[in-house]
C-alpha cells in the first residue's frame, strides 16, 4: 500500500463466510493483513450455539503469524459453555498496536492455549490472521456452532 490509498478490499476481508452448523472444529484459511495496517477489528457473528452437556465448550481462537504462516499464535479467545446453549452472539474484537516494547511468550510455545475470553493486547497483529474453532466434548451430545467473521484493518495513529 506504499504510495497509494488503500481500497475497500484492502480494508475489509471475510475471515469466515457464513458456515452451516459445524460439529467438529476447523481452522479457517488465513487472511492477509495489508501492509501498513496496524489496527484490526473483527466482527464475529455466532448464529448457532449448541452446548447441551454440562462439559461442552466452543472456543474461537483468533491467531496471527509474523513469519508468513509458519508459526501461529493465539491473540484472543471467545469462549462459550453450556450456559450459552441455544443462544446467538455477536462479538467485536479490537486488536490495537502494542504500544511500549514488550517480550511476549505466545501461549502455544508452552503447549497451552490463551485463557477463555482473553485478548492479548501486548502483541500487535502480524501479516495474517485466522480463526481456530475448537469444540470440547468429553462425552454425550456433540456441541455445534455456525458463524461468520469479517476483518477490518486500518492504520491507527
Amino acid at each position: 500500500l506504499e504510495g497509494k490509498e488503500p481500497s475497500l478490499e484492502d480494508l475489509k476481508k471475510t475471515l469466515r463466510a457464513a458456515s452451516g452448523t459445524l460439529t467438529s472444529g476447523e481452522t479457517t484459511a488465513s487472511v492477509g493483513i495489508p501492509s501498513g495496517m496496524n489496527e484490526v477489528v473483527v466482527t464475529l457473528d455466532v448464529t448457532v450455539i449448541t452446548t447441551v452437556d454440562a462439559d461442552d465448550e466452543v472456543d474461537f481462537f483468533f491467531q496471527t503469524t509474523f513469519d508468513d504462516g509458519v508459526t501461529w499464535f493465539d491473540i484472543a479467545n471467545v469462549h462459550f459453555t453450556t450456559s450459552d446453549n441455544g443462544a446467538t452472539a455477536k462479538r467485536i474484537i479490537r486488536f490495537k498496536p502494542a504500544g511500549a516494547a514488550t517480550i511476549v511468550t505466545p501461549a502455544q510455545i508452552g503447549g497451552t492455549r490463551i485463557s477463555d475470553n482473553t485478548i492479548l493486547n501486548t502483541m500487535s497483529v502480524g501479516d495474517q490472521m485466522r480463526i481456530d474453532l475448537v469444540f470440547t466434548n468429553p462425552g454425550g451430545t456433540a456441541p455445534a456452532a455456525a458463524y461468520n467473521a469479517v476483518l477490518y484493518a486500518r492504520c491507527a495513529a
